[in-house]
């Protein structure tokens, strides 16, 4: 008892210096992860992993997607040195590392691989803005010397090195620019450690209920939602003038989307208009962290509503999860066609028993690009071998990857039917076909 009051003691000593009220935020994500921690170790004790679901823009989602976040944070913060400089200082070997531990606990996807990374190098840089901004300096402006007691894999010399390197008068002339520019960003977003899959999920939902059909959550929508409040009367309000301008631009753009003035999706969207912000590749804006133009994906469902059978061909592979929403809305049209034909066809049923199945359809290789041409060639496959299911183990003599000759053809098909489609438009508008 009396070693633990010391502890006790001592811990309220050193907390006189920080300011309770800047580390309260800092305190929660401590205590978020040690809470997650003990739950991945249990079920890495009882060898099994915790699952995930994976959205269509292939990001976690659903029950455990907060545990997944703050374990990758928790694995990064313990196992990587706060000393390299930068993430890409940290050796090959020790990513590795990092990777391997997150596995341990959840059942991750191989070729998301990068983007875990991504989200471990995120929180890591987060880990060691907290401890400058909370642990580095006491309340009257000196340096503390003694490694925080919070993080016990902190040892002194680490820590000794941490602090030489991030109080020189270089650090905090970068540190204060920094400071400035922050400044200069006068939007509200809302969300927090929840992130924009959390808005996206809710709009999902709303539209749903709605009977509103979609192929992706306009990302408008989802930004109104990160970026508002709605007020007593049910109307949505923005906290600041610049949200204020932005919100009412996108209800413009909106107006004229639906008069088919403009176009309400790609890369120059809605929101990219409003934002005038047009998305050329890399970080694309309200869809979450680590979510790039590359994340687009083609996937195919063959189905077969006379026997309430769908096939799902995924070129990531057939162990990822189905898309919720591609699950409900095929469902719910196979249900309709049931109801609509059952009086002619008997064998229908008024309640139909959806089988879906995922065959193992060639796969593409990881961070290609060639999605949609391997969806391009599964229609043609299963168009070409005149079956009406389509095998567990996929067709005969087909490979487990396309090679690039296969990839080149759907290519050069593709190329001649547009190519032919314009002529044709070329001649009855009267040009000159060359």
């Amino acid at each position: 008892m009396a070693k633990k009051n010391k502890q006790a003691h001592q811990r309220r000593n050193d907390s006189e210096s920080d300011p309770e009220s800047d580390a309260e935020n800092e305190n929660r994500e401590y205590e978020r992860g040690r809470t997650v921690l003990a739950l991945v170790g249990k079920a890495i004790d009882s060898n099994t992993k915790i699952p995930l679901q994976w959205n269509s823009r292939n990001v976690p989602f659903g029950d455990h997607k907060t545990s997944f976040s703050t374990y990758i944070g928790v694995v990064a913060r313990e196992r990587v040195s706060i000393n390299y400089r930068k993430w890409p200082d940290v050796p090959q070997a020790k990513l590795d590392e990092v990777y391997e531990f997150i596995a341990k606990g959840f059942i991750v996807r191989e070729d998301r691989r990068k983007w875990i990374l991504t989200r471990a190098s995120k929180r890591w840089n987060a880990f060691k803005t907290r401890l400058r901004k909370y642990w580095l300096y006491k309340s009257d402006g000196e340096i503390r010397k003694k490694r925080p007691w919070k993080y016990r894999w902190i040892h002194q010399p680490v820590w000794d090195k941490f602090t030489a390197t991030y109080t020189t008068p270089e650090f905090r002339a970068i540190s204060a620019k920094f400071r400035e520019k922050s400044q200069l960003k006068n939007s509200s977003y809302r969300g927090g450690r929840r992130g924009y899959q959390y808005f996206e999920e809710q709009v999902e939902q709303e539209l749903l209920k709605k009977k509103i059909h979609f192929t992706e959550v306009p990302r408008h929508l989802v930004w109104i939602k990160a970026h508002s409040d709605v007020n007593d009367d049910g109307h949505i309000i923005f906290n600041n003038p610049t949200d204020l301008k932005v919100g009412e631009e996108i209800r413009t753009l909106m107006a004229q989307s639906q008069d088919g003035g403009i176009g309400s999706s790609g890369r120059d969207d809605i929101l990219a208009r409003a934002l005038k912000k047009p998305e050329r590749g890399g970080q694309v804006v309200a869809v979450g962290s680590g979510i790039t133009n590359k994340d687009r994906h083609w996937m195919l469902a063959v189905i077969s509503p006379w026997n309430g059978i769908v096939w799902w061909l995924n070129p990531s592979g057939s162990e990822n999860e189905i898309s919720q929403f591609a699950e409900e809305i095929i469902n719910e049209g196979i249900i309709k066609f049931s109801l609509e034909h059952r009086k002619d066809i008997k064998k229908l049923k008024r309640k139909p028993l959806i089988k879906w199945r995922k065959p193992l359809c060639p796969r593409q290789p990881v961070d290609s690009l060639d999605c949609g041409f391997y969806v391009c060639r599964y229609m043609l496959e299963a168009i070409a071998n005149r079956h009406q299911v389509i095998p567990d183990q996929y067709f005969k003599d087909v490979p487990k990857t396309y090679e690039q000759q296969m990839i080149d053809e759907v290519r050069d098909m593709w190329t001649t039917f547009v190519l032919k489609h314009k002529e044709v438009e070329d001649e009855e508008d009267g040009l000159e076909v060359s």
